[in-house]
């Protein structure tokens, strides 16, 4: 899974995390979460799918990309994310 040595996929991961924290009454599609962190398109897809497989991020539904016009599905992250932890 590892792009570089240098934690790459591990620091795109995070960016994303924190990104999704940010807003998270928001769902963004991965062409937003790209723009808004400057991760190549096609590295947002593969980070996505990872984060999902790990169950920090969810899709929960679709809508209409407002620069295509196809339906896309968007990305939150999972709600047990943005609760402080309780020490």
């Amino acid at each position: 899974m590892s792009v570089r040595d240098d934690g790459t996929v591990a620091n795109q991961q995070a960016k994303i995390l924190a990104l999704l924290r940010t807003i998270p009454a928001t769902a963004l599609s991965r062409l937003d979460i790209a723009n808004l962190t400057g991760i190549r398109l096609s590295s947002v897809c593969a980070r996505i799918a990872e984060l999902r497989d790990e169950g920090l991020v969810f899709e929960p539904g679709t809508r209409r990309c407002p620069h295509t016009g196809k339906t896309v599905k968007v990305v939150q992250a999972t709600p047990d994310l943005l609760t402080p932890a309780v020490h």
